[in-house]
């Protein structure tokens, strides 16, 4: 069965619960920042290595257990997915949203499906534009001012021409 057609029938499978252990990555993953995200591979940024811990376990688990494993299985990961997604969404929560995007660019869910079920329309919208202006005002902060301005100058714009290039590689429809 294609994920798709678990999408459109996930009320079928109200009897399997979602993964405890995916929650639990999810959960904890959601208590970052939106700063935490931007800035996680930011030299000197050791406050994120939890995070990035955590994004490990998560690939580790949807490597292990998702891929090829049984509809139930499958059903347990998309549904606490689903969840994130459109908590995001709703609130316009930007890092619920981009731990969605991250576990989705493994798992390959239809945006675009999730979207119009949820009739999430405008407030993808809303998100993709936090994006954006985000992406406007990114701001690396360095105590040395020769790594600053090394920084600047060779990853600056590399960095936001990567997370631009990342966005419309995205199917917004």
């Amino acid at each position: 069965m294609e994920i798709s057609e678990i999408i459109n029938n996930l009320e079928d499978y109200n009897q399997i619960s979602s993964d405890n252990e995916l929650d639990f990555i999810l959960d904890e993953l959601s208590k970052f920042s939106v700063d935490d995200f931007i800035y996680i591979e930011s030299l000197g940024n050791y406050i994120n290595l939890n995070m990035i811990e955590l994004f490990r376990k998560l690939d580790v688990k949807i490597y292990d257990e998702f891929k090829g494993g049984s509809i139930e299985k499958k059903v347990s990961f998309i549904k606490p997915l689903i969840t994130i997604f459109q908590k995001g969404l709703k609130e316009v929560n930007l890092v619920n949203f981009l731990i969605f995007l991250y576990a989705n660019s493994q798992i390959n869910l239809p945006l675009g499906e999730l979207v119009k079920k949820y009739d999430l329309n405008r407030k993808f919208n809303e998100i993709i534009n936090k994006i954006f202006e985000i992406l406007n005002n990114i701001n690396i902060q360095f105590v040395d001012e020769a790594l600053s301005l090394y920084y600047n100058k060779e990853y600056k714009l590399n960095e936001e021409k990567t997370l631009i290039e990342f966005l419309s590689q995205i199917n917004f429809e």
